[in-house]
């Protein structure tokens, strides 16, 4: 048993068959589970670990666990693999776009990374002339900009808060319709996410014909974070059986890796991740700077076009 993060493009019930679920972590968890010879269930947090807001009662019969509530968060996710709760909703691994910290390791084995064609924590929204999140920083304590948004139950809003203890924040929902929501009503103008939430993020609001808020173009705001949680990787409970996560490491990385449409190449998840999450740039937004044009994930896409590779 799997637990999965609901993300819009990454996990996401089919909009056809509503029992099942799509996208391109879904596409990710396919190709290697055929290639390995597995058969798994995917399941979103129970709502039973101790990072679940609120935390629920194991003995709960109002038919709250395993809620809609907590299908985007990531720390409540966790839990139910690391931690010790009811057997009933204990899961095997927990696979979705999960940062590696030091504190998930600690807790628990992870399988090799892997890294889409994504950079590292990036901001989003309608405000322009930003730089980077340095120059947020300084433009909030001239009073400049307000607070960004941050996604709820994130390991990347506890990392910023650390890491970044000048940048004012306020948390959301991590979902797109979280973000949307605040930027729409004021709570902020510029949202910070991973790059691959931010990118799908501008790409839904194309698709959707809902490219601006109040006139302003909808884009990829400045440089992200050149340094920080960047890596990802499949979660495992320390008593996992090595053999398992060595299995799920070595499919995942050969898939990562090889050749789109190449022999051996089984799921395409190169062509994947370009059907789910975009560039950022589908909105026409202009980032205010004299060099014009936001960051987007072009250069990075375009790079990896042009090396014919799945994953960089």
């Amino acid at each position: 048993t799997i637990t999965v993060i609901e993300a819009d493009g990454f996990v996401g019930k089919n909009t056809v068959a509503g029992d099942t679920y799509e996208g391109y972590v879904v596409d990710m968890i396919e190709t290697v589970s055929k290639a390995a010879n597995f058969a798994y269930k995917l399941v979103t947090p129970s709502g039973l670990g101790s990072d679940c807001a609120p935390q629920l009662d194991p003995n709960a019969t109002d038919g709250s666990i395993g809620s809609a509530d907590y299908a985007s968060a990531y720390l409540c996710g966790q839990n139910d693999v690391l931690e010790d709760i009811s057997t009933e909703y204990k899961t095997d691994m927990y696979w979705s776009m999960y940062f590696v910290t030091t504190s998930r390791q600690l807790a628990g084995k992870f399988s090799l990374p892997f890294k889409p064609p994504f950079g590292g924590l990036t901001m989003y929204g309608i405000a322009t002339g930003i730089n980077d999140i340095d120059d947020l920083v300084e433009q909030q304590k001239k009073g400049d900009q307000n607070a960004a948004c941050v996604g709820d139950n994130t390991a990347y809003a506890k990392f910023l808060t650390s890491s970044l203890p000048d940048l004012k924040t306020v948390g959301v929902p991590n979902t797109d319709a979280g973000f949307l929501a605040a930027l729409k009503d004021g709570t902020c103008e510029v949202a910070i996410n991973a790059e691959h939430a931010a990118v799908h993020f501008v790409k839904a609001r194309k698709d959707s014909d809902t490219c601006t808020i109040s006139g302003d173009p909808i884009g990829v705001i400045g440089e992200g974070l050149k340094y920080g949680l960047t890596q990802m990787a499949v979660g495992f409970n320390k008593t996992m059986d090595q053999d398992v996560v060595d299995t799920i490491s070595y499919w995942l990385n050969d898939q990562m890796t090889c050749s789109p449409g190449g022999e051996g190449c089984k799921g395409g998840l190169y062509e994947s991740w370009l059907e789910w999450a975009g560039t950022g740039d589908e909105c026409g937004y202009d980032d205010g700077k004299e060099n014009g044009g936001s960051s987007g994930i072009n250069s990075t896409v375009g790079t990896a076009a042009a090396l014919g590779i799945a994953g960089l």
